[in-house]
């Protein structure tokens, strides 16, 4: 698989992530949380290093919602690895 390709997949799970968390249901939230679903969020932003891509911009994006809009819990979440 190309690199642009994976990219574009990658970007599609942290939009689809920011999806869900945007609709504050508390059974998705708990499941993300119990289900240590954001683990490979932080971890793949983490090896992507320091290039400004659209997927860094797109992990950023979702904290940056986690962190204003949605529930506290989930703002806790990638402070825990």
């Amino acid at each position: 698989m190309s690199i642009a390709v994976r990219l574009r997949v990658n970007v599609g799970v942290v939009r689809f992530v920011r999806r869900i968390v945007g609709l504050k249901d508390e059974t998705y939230n708990r499941h993300i949380i119990n289900g240590d679903h954001m683990r490979a969020l932080c971890e793949a932003f983490i090896a992507n290093g320091n290039s400004y891509n659209l997927f860094n911009s797109a992990v950023i994006e979702l904290f940056e919602y986690i962190r204003v809009v949605s529930d506290y819990a989930l703002c806790y979440l990638p402070l825990n690895h």
